[in-house]
């Protein structure tokens, strides 16, 4: 049985991805404690907050050698905002911070060049498909997403992104690693917030990751 689980790291509110996944008829389940991965084909990891206070909380819960393990695994693992952030390999907020590793690069302040380019960025922008992803099913090139974010990805090779938009700047925004079996994804925008185009990107992960 295909069942979505969404993992409770107790910094996010998680309430408007159960929401989605309920609107959309998608089986799942919250998951609190290290057993909840067990029953589970597919992750979804999303959070809001710093990243130093994201690993810290994996760590607290036990819960990021797990995520290891399924991901190598081949379990589809969708991080959101701080979800998709923690899949890099580390973080500078409030001091340097070790992450999950399962994509390359750095989490860093945004410095836009513009100055009607304010931080956080906050809103809805569109969104540039740079490669060929499962994520993208249905959905338009330059498709608007809402973002709330001051942190992003930085020096992450070409093939691992999926998706960019601009603010001040080209900002990496989506993500994925398919290398070696894995099956891991990343939106730094919200597609719980995204009225039918984020519908549609969650769906594609459930049906086509």
């Amino acid at each position: 049985m295909s069942l979505v689980g969404v993992i409770d790291c107790g910094i996010s509110n998680i309430t408007s991805v159960l929401n989605a996944l309920k609107y959309l008829d998608i089986p799942n389940t919250l998951i609190k404690n290290s057993k909840d991965f067990d029953s589970c084909s597919h992750l979804i990891l999303p959070g809001v907050g710093s990243y130093h206070a994201g690993m810290k909380s994996l760590n607290d819960k036990c819960f990021i050698e797990i995520i290891l393990q399924k991901t190598e695994a081949g379990i589809p693992l969708l991080g959101i905002c701080l979800g998709m952030q923690l899949l890099g390999e580390n973080g500078e907020e409030f001091g340097p911070t070790k992450g999950l590793g399962l994509i390359p690069g750095s989490i860093n302040k945004m410095k836009p060049k513009t100055a009607e380019a304010r931080i956080p960025h906050v809103g809805w922008n569109a969104v540039k498909q740079t490669q060929n992803s499962f994520l993208w099913h249905a959905i338009e090139n330059e498709t608007t997403f809402y973002f709330v974010h001051s942190y992003a990805f930085e020096d992450t090779p070409k093939e691992f992104v999926v998706g960019t938009c601009d603010h001040g700047g080209e900002v990496i925004c989506a993500v994925q690693n398919t290398s070696s079996g894995k099956r891991v994804y990343g939106a730094q925008f919200h597609p719980e917030k995204s009225q039918k185009h984020g519908l549609q990107l969650l769906r594609n992960f459930f049906e086509k990751c």
